[in-house]
């Protein structure tokens, strides 16, 4: 995949068919900071959209929407992870960063734990209280 094709892919946006949310409540926001700056503006770019793309899950899960909503907004999540890991080591290859093979392991790491978690959630249903709580092994 081209790194344009990854980057347009990055920017699109998800559609909006959350079920309406209660009066006065406020979903949980994860917040950039500025440990996340690379100063490449192309990574910097992406992760500030997965940020929003986290963002935009708590809020759907936090907000009870459809789960079918949860699914989709998890799947999308976890692509556009993938994606972002192919595309910043593709430019660590191109900059001879030197402790690639150690950041892509990491990558690969994740990326299982996110099919792990994404797999998991589309199993479920949704009609349970644990359904819409992290389990336990994913917590820090």
């Amino acid at each position: 995949m081209s790194f344009q094709r990854l980057q347009s892919r990055s920017l699109e946006s998800t559609a909006n068919d959350e079920e309406p949310l209660e009066a006065g409540w406020t979903p949980p926001k994860l917040a950039w900071i500025e440990i996340f700056e690379t100063g490449v503006a192309e990574l910097d770019s992406w992760h500030r959209n997965l940020l929003r793309d986290c963002n935009d899950l708590l809020k759907a899960v936090d907000g009870n929407a459809s789960w079918a909503t949860v699914v989709d907004k998890t799947r999308h999540l976890v692509t556009s992870c993938i994606e972002h890991f192919q595309l910043e080591e593709a430019i660590m290859l191109q900059n001879g960063f030197p402790r690639r093979e150690d950041h892509a392991r990491e990558h690969r790491r994740i990326a299982d734990q996110l099919r792990i978690l994404a797999d998991s959630i589309a199993r479920a249903d949704g009609s349970r209280k644990e359904h819409r709580q992290l389990p336990p092994r994913f917590r820090s």
